[in-house]
């Protein structure tokens, strides 16, 4: 078993930490950090490097769980490639094709009109929505931005070396993609709070203070975008996985750029709808099914009414 197997990461604080783990388990961690820093990048650029790692961890050890789109889920589901708006439905379905055909769903799932769902469960619970955006609110991905601003520092300083020039690069570069993640998943629960306090509130003024909470959620969902856009056409960094045979439900394709510039048009075109979510989504049948849903219902599954 290797110690140190490949990956996409080259320069990657955690598993050093690991491999030195295996080698020498009394190791204090700090101890590795260190020399690690001072190896990539020398001992006069060590400390603003240490410091970016610490902020990146305390934020992910900090985020709010969001169930279902955390790990696979964030690709199988395609949150960086579909449009966050009130009404996912009043999107043409053709429109929708270049994300909605490379879901891990059918074409009855709820989730496709309704990111508080999967199959037949509420997997986000309007409530744990709500205290994901407050926990966001308060702290989020916000200490990220400032381990960024430490690395651009050091990265423009007279005498840099490339190759520690090149390492704090990578490691800002795969911040800014971990900002990106963040920031959609923040936008994720806040939909759902924003879509199912309109259509559970019974006054015009409630629902109006949940459309001014959705459109402020989709601007901020449209610069992130244009954020990880810019990104992905800048950085050489692999940031995310991308897979050279093209798009499946597990990663994403050499199309990426092309995916979230339909992704920024929809959400402009389609941002000022009023919310909606279909009710009866999980029984609707594709055009292309042929047969009477009364026979379907009553004949071949022997229901009774």
């Amino acid at each position: 078993m290797s110690v140190h197997p490949h990956s996409l990461a080259n320069h990657d604080i955690n598993r050093e930490i690991f491999k030195r783990f295996q080698l020498e388990p009394d190791i204090a961690v700090d101890s590795v950090v260190s020399l690690t820093a001072q190896k990539w990048v020398g001992k006069m650029n060590s400390k603003p490097l240490i410091q970016a790692w610490k902020l990146t961890d305390e934020t992910v050890e900090k985020f709010p769980h969001v169930p279902l789109y955390e790990g696979y889920g964030f690709v199988s589901f395609r949150l960086w490639a579909r449009p966050l708006v009130p009404d996912i439905q009043n999107i043409p379905k053709q429109k929708r094709a270049y994300y909605e055909d490379f879901m891990l769903s059918n074409y009855y799932n709820p989730n496709l009109v309704d990111l508080s769902k999967n199959a037949l469960w509420t997997l986000v619970p309007v409530g744990v929505a709500k205290n994901i955006v407050d926990q966001c609110e308060k702290q989020g991905h916000k200490p990220l931005q400032q381990a960024i601003e430490l690395l651009n520092s050091e990265i423009v300083k007279p005498g840099l070396e490339d190759q520690a020039k090149k390492i704090l690069t990578d490691q800002r570069d795969r911040i800014r993609g971990l900002i990106c993640y963040y920031r959609t998943l923040e936008n994720t629960a806040r939909w759902i709070v924003g879509v199912h306090g309109y259509l559970d509130s019974d006054s015009d003024k409630e629902r109006q203070k949940y459309r001014i909470f959705l459109h402020k959620m989709m601007t901020d969902e449209i610069e992130n975008i244009q954020n990880l856009l810019d990104l992905w056409r800048t950085s050489s960094v692999t940031f995310t996985p991308i897979s050279k045979f093209g798009e499946n439900w597990y990663t994403y394709g050499d199309n990426f750029a092309e995916i979230l510039q339909k992704k920024i048009v929809l959400m402009k075109e389609y941002m000022n709808d009023i919310p909606h979510i279909d009710p009866d989504f999980i029984w609707k049948m594709p055009n292309s099914f042929t047969v009477d849903p009364d026979k379907y219902l009553y004949q071949y599954l022997n229901f009774t009414k």
